[in-house]
């Protein structure tokens, strides 16, 4: 039997008369809003990125069920039946103008020809003007919605839909487009060209894409690719994509492409890219947000001129490379190619040394040498003569590269490459730091790679960690020789070394990284901390803060003046999280290398809670207190942020359904072992947090999940947690309120005010028809029943 269904003025009230004629598929909120920026060139304002925007394609009406010859196939989603097959965004960014193209391609798999609208919410502070939009080829006309008339509409869909995805557009003004027709099984290609004027706000630029993928479409996007590129007539400085990660190619200090590409990408969260631009040797960057909370967060950011015709620090390297029997085969021969690169790479006036070991130590010099042709050539002979022979004296390695460095005159570092265990020599991990630390008295940064797992991970941690520097694990499929070779790149042209920071302004608490690194040429520096305001010249507005350091060879101090005074500008609603990432990674590695104070647990879970970070201490209430409930979010409710690599590392294979008691040992098991492919997993992943970003790995999403439901999701800088049916407020799990809760019922005349009186809260109630949050000091709670 064959379904009509015909459509009238009458029976579709949330969209209109005139648009009640359609029925098309408006449900994808990522992809629409693509399609919908594609849709008109907008001359967008920088937005705050409280505010987001989508396109998406609304079907007023569709049956239920699609009856078919033998089967009945219910449809889950009836205003939102779309996929998205393809999506590609092009954009092209001249000082701060930008033309993006939007190319999509949308797919109908049910039986039924499809019609319906496009709609693109536009955020505050836009300007369309001139739009293009193209479907199937053929240039299509939209109309542009005021707020009121816009917020009517989204209210309507949430009436009819039973969704209330589209709340979190309330307050922003609408632009609509017939799309028809969408063929049974068959697809429709949209492509969009739409301008945009990006405002620098603190000389920092944003390019924002919304992304969204099934919230209002079927599935994930597939086959998904970015290709921007930036120009500018001052020099590019720190270019960051704080959403997914991405690849940045240089073409001298003026022009960038930055390029992401995956075939899958079902987690939510638009595409971000910020950069600044700049003459200053440092061009430092200062972002701050006040919050929720008492004190505010701040990031300054230093990004070193990529090309510079200034002289090169000379600089001291000693190579330790582990040639025992376990770097026998293709690790050994990838070890000769990164030790051969990395000495091809030497400047002039640079020194060097090489020792390798296994059951003994070898220098290939009695001490350093400057490089010149021949002292190349000799290296270089050296490096492709190793082999591997048995036992690993890790210890006498370390101590015979850190006698070679003893002048406080230059820049020194060790580089160490090992595949295993110590089993020859000093075997005692107590000892061998000991000998380490007696050996290394001017703390010359010291950088390990670890290759495969069978190794003491905590050992290597602690032998990076107390000399300045950074561990690094390979694992035993990846190209050792690119890992090495790409670290070489970034040390090679240092900038300021011994860098230290100072605000001598006060008010300034919890700097993370705690132990600065060298700054190096097109290498980026992010400090995080907290402010306490009002406390400068009763303001906040200006502060001083002072880098000091050796630049280029010479010690300089310099003194900049930042703006804190907190004001909404973009990528603050990140700020909270990636403080709080950097700071638990902190106590983190402080606990597992050091033991762990009761204090210092007790503050990781704080924070882990109250901003939705997976750690071995938390990992274990997220499965018990989100997974006893059987039903899912709310269609259209956004999937979590996390870090996949995190949460699996840190959850010890805990089970649904298992004992907080049993929860908790097997988290704390996983973390605590100092050797084997889980210590070098939970290594892995502290560094993780230390470094972390919001892009996490294309194709999976990206916070907690039990039995396919997922547990935790950001709202601007708000977490909340899925207890039972229910997204509850991290303030409220951390610190319970005494206060009597507003209770508002779903999609009732109350509900509706006050999403008029409140539209920024639209985000939140987006969340479901099950919310407790707070708001203005207020307990706000959203019941369906």
């Amino acid at each position: 039997m064959q379904l009509k269904r015909t459509f009238s003025e009458t029976n579709c009230p949330c969209l209109g008369p005139r648009l009640c004629k359609l029925k098309q598929n408006s449900y994808r909120r990522p992809e629409m809003f693509r399609t919908l920026l594609a849709a008109f060139s907008l001359a967008l304002v920088l937005v705050p990125l409280s505010l987001r925007a989508d396109g998406f394609i609304y079907i007023p009406e569709y049956p239920d069920v699609i009856r078919q010859p033998g089967r009945v196939r219910p449809v889950v989603r009836p205003h939102f039946p779309l996929s998205i097959t393809r999506h590609r965004v092009h954009a092209e960014i001249a000082e701060g103008l930008v033309k993006t193209r939007v190319e999509e391609t949308f797919y109908n798999s049910s039986p039924r020809q499809l019609e319906g609208f496009y709609m693109f919410p536009l955020p505050d502070g836009a300007v369309a003007s001139g739009f293009v939009m193209k479907i199937g080829g053929k240039e299509v006309k939209g109309e542009i919605l005021e707020k009121d008339k816009a917020r009517s509409i989204y209210e309507g869909i949430v009436r009819r839909a039973k969704d209330p995805g589209l709340l979190e557009y309330a307050g922003q003004g609408l632009v609509r487009a017939r799309v028809f027709p969408i063929p049974a099984r068959g697809e429709v290609e949209v492509s969009i060209e739409y301008v945009q004027e990006l405002t620098p706000q603190g000389g920092l630029y944003l390019y924002r894409y919304p992304l969204s993928p099934g919230k209002h479409s079927m599935g994930p996007y597939k086959d998904v690719a970015f290709d921007v590129n930036i120009s500018s007539s001052r020099v590019l400085r720190s270019i960051n994509c704080i959403s997914h990660k991405v690849g940045v190619h240089r073409a001298g200090d003026k022009k960038a492409r930055v390029v992401f590409e995956t075939p899958r990408l079902d987690s939510q969260g638009d595409f971000l890219l910020m950069w600044n631009v700049g003459e200053d040797a440092l061009a430092p960057l200062c972002l701050v947000a006040r919050g929720h909370e008492e004190k505010g967060y701040f990031n300054i950011t230093l990004s070193p001129r990529v090309d510079t015709k200034e002289e090169k620090t000379p600089k001291d390297v000693v190579f330790v490379i582990d040639t025992s029997g376990s770097m026998r085969g293709h690790k050994i021969e990838q070890a000769r190619k990164a030790l051969v690169y990395c000495v091809e790479g030497l400047n002039e006036g640079d020194r060097f040394n090489i020792i390798d070991f296994s059951i003994e130590a070898r220098k290939f010099a009695p001490a350093l040498v400057e490089i010149n042709q021949d002292a190349r050539g000799r290296g270089l002979t050296y490096a492709r003569s190793l082999e591997s022979g048995s036992g690993t004296n890790l210890e006498e390695g370390m101590r015979f590269a850190l006698a070679d460095l003893k002048t406080a005159e230059r820049l020194q570092m060790v580089v160490v490459l090992t595949d295993g265990m110590p089993t020859i020599g000093v075997t005692d991990p107590g000892k061998i730091l000991a000998s380490i630390k007696q050996a290394n008295t001017g703390k010359r940064r010291v950088f390990v790679f670890g290759v495969g797992q069978s190794l003491n991970a905590k050992l290597l941690d602690r032998i990076a960690g107390e000399s300045r520097g950074t561990t690094e694990y390979i694992r035993d499929r990846e190209d050792i020789e690119l890992r090495l070779s790409s670290f070489y790149d970034k040390i090679d042209s240092p900038v300021l070394t011994n860098l230290r920071i100072k605000f001598p302004d006060g008010g300034i608490t919890d700097v993370f990284p705690r132990d600065l690194p060298d700054l190096f040429h097109g290498v980026q520096l992010s400090l995080f901390g907290r402010y306490q305001p009002g406390q400068v010249g009763g303001g906040n507005k200006n502060r001083t803060v002072l880098l000091s350091g050796k630049y280029l060879g010479e010690e300089r101090t310099f003194e900049y003046s930042f703006d804190f005074s907190g004001e909404a500008g973009p990528g603050k609603d990140q700020l909270s999280r990636l403080w709080a990432s950097r700071k638990i990674g902190y106590l983190l590695e402080q606990i597992r290398l050091n033991g762990g104070a009761k204090e210092l647990k007790t503050e990781v879970i704080r924070l882990s809670k109250l901003h939705g970070i997976i750690t071995p201490y938390t990992s274990y209430l997220i499965v018990e207190e989100g997974a006893l409930a059987g039903n899912t979010p709310e269609p259209g409710a956004p999937h979590p942020l996390g870090t996949p690599r995190v949460r699996d590392a840190f959850r010890g294979g805990a089970k649904p359904g298992i004992k907080r008691k049993n929860a908790r040992s097997s988290a704390a098991e996983a973390f605590d072992k100092d050797r084997g492919a889980g210590a070098v997993e939970a290594s892995r992943a502290i560094e993780a947090l230390k470094r972390s970003s919001l892009g996490g790995s294309p194709g999976k999403k990206s916070g907690e999940s039990q039995g396919g439901r997922e547990l935790i999701t950001r709202v601007g800088p708000f977490t909340f947690y899925l207890q039972g049916e229910r997204w509850v407020d991290s303030r409220l799990t951390v610190k319970k309120s005494a206060m009597e809760p507003l209770k508002l019922a779903w999609l009732s005349k109350e509900y509706f005010e006050f999403l008029k009186a409140h539209p920024r809260a639209g985000r939140i109630l987006a969340l479901g028809s099950e919310v407790t949050f707070i708001w203005d000091a207020k307990v706000i709670r959203v019941a369906s029943k």
